[in-house]
């Protein structure tokens, strides 16, 4: 007896998004040959994001599935096409680009046959970069499309050399951009209405990005950038600074950050870029340390360029390695730059500041032949793990305590919760 009798829609669309949110691909599809209530939901969430292409399957594989979806959208009998809301096309090699490969025909026919396609990614790889300049005519046309459609709001370039600048700025209705290794030529003339996008991420070369493109946009609610360079910063924050509007969310991703920060506040101009934020992220690492980096550039950055009335939370997050002999004094007995955020704190300096995160993700770097505390008993290892972090969790907090102040400031008492985090992994 079917099932369409027994379950209400609710209950299944519950199990299937159980399913898909476990990515049980299997178990979707054969939920779409049970029965008519099942097969809707199952379809929709099997078909919604369609890759073509993966660095995790032999390029003679990827090229078989271009093939196989190439055929299937151009069966007009089939209404799966209603269902895909995301195309990812990830070249492995130039024969993807090929006449015969396949992928005219998808890119033409999704286009035509998708009218729920909200997201598209194309590029390349860290192996095989993509240039432009050597694409078929044809091709670049109907990618020139698609990035241009008011259907993508959502479009995301990777291992992409020499794309034009007029990809990107031709057009209004993107809201999320990624570029990850893509570099772009041509110049581009500010416009009185530039493009608004609510979501900016640039991996890395923002410095470049924004020569090209910065004047053409401007920035809605979100900037994620990979800074390396102090010229990265400036770009960053003159992005950031140039919006009107408040920013959700602000995410720096630093390796050698101490480097990078002191040189660019030490040569930058003044004053700097003033931006309205809610949160403002700093990633750090990976590292080796053989003991927490000082964190007085980061404090002396947000309190230079973040206006502090609209500050919410603040999260820095390390990536670090170290070995076990410095465990025990990782953290120092002080640190210049939390106890002015401390004092910041206790100032009220920021009004709005619900919350300052420390996260540090510790790789313990520990020898072979090592016996006791960090045994090969991995149940010791694990207790004194715990342990470990509980520890430097405190450690931490205690750096927030400025000097001359009791250690049982509360904190909590000024609506600003101090939250610190340790996770460390063992490696051999």
């Amino acid at each position: 007896m079917s099932l369409d009798c027994y379950l209400p829609q609710e209950l299944i669309d519950a199990v299937i998004g159980h399913l898909s949110g476990r990515c049980d691909l299997h178990t979707l599809a054969s939920c779409a040959l049970v029965s008519k209530s099942l097969s809707t939901p199952a379809r929709k969430r099997l078909f919604s994001v369609i890759e073509l292409g993966n660095s995790l399957v032999s390029f003679h594989a990827a090229l078989r599935r271009l093939r196989v979806m190439a055929d299937f959208l151009t069966n007009h009998s089939s209404d799966l096409a209603y269902h895909i809301r995301e195309l990812r096309v990830e070249v492995l090699s130039d024969e993807i680009l090929g006449v015969n490969s396949g992928l005219d025909c998808v890119l033409d026919c999704v286009a035509a046959r998708c009218p729920n396609l909200s997201a598209f990614s194309f590029g390349g790889t860290w192996q095989h970069v993509v240039a432009w300049t050597t694409i078929r005519p044809y091709t670049v046309h109907l990618l020139t499309n698609l990035f241009s459609s008011n259907q993508v709001k959502k479009l995301r370039l990777a291992y992409i050399n020499e794309l034009p600048t007029s990809i990107i700025t031709n057009r209004s209705y993107i809201q999320s951009f990624e570029a990850t290794n893509t570099a772009f030529t041509g110049s581009v003339i500010p416009m009185n209405a530039p493009t608004c996008i609510e979501h900016l991420d640039i991996f890395p070369n923002i410095a470049e990005f924004n020569k090209s493109i910065g004047p053409a946009i401007s920035l809605g609610r979100r900037l994620d950038a990979y800074l390396g360079l102090p010229e990265d910063i400036a770009a960053f924050l003159e992005i950031a600074g140039s919006s009107s509007r408040l920013l959700s969310s602000i995410t720096m991703l630093l390796d050698d950050y101490e480097t990078c920060l002191d040189s660019f506040l030490a040569e930058a101009p003044h004053p700097l870029p003033v931006i309205l934020a809610k949160k403002v992220t700093f990633i750090c690492g990976p590292v080796f340390f053989s003991a927490l980096p000082a964190l007085h550039s980061i404090v002396a950055l947000l309190d230079h360029v973040v206006d502090a009335r609209t500050l919410e939370v603040v999260s820095i997050r390390f990536f670090l390695a170290t070995s076990e002999k410095h465990i025990e004094t990782f953290v120092p007995r002080s640190d210049a730059g939390l106890q002015a955020f401390g004092r910041y704190i206790i100032q009220q300096r920021f009004p709005k500041l619900d919350c300052m995160i420390v996260e540090l993700f510790i790789s313990l770097q520990v020898s072979q032949g090592h016996r006791g505390v960090w045994s090969r008993d991995l149940e010791l290892v694990e207790q004194t793990k715990i342990s470990m972090e509980s520890h430097l969790e405190s450690e931490l907090a205690s750096l927030f305590i400025p000097a001359g102040y009791a250690l049982s400031m509360d904190i909590p008492r000024l609506n600003t919760h101090v939250k610190t985090s340790v996770r460390i992994t063992v490696s051999r």
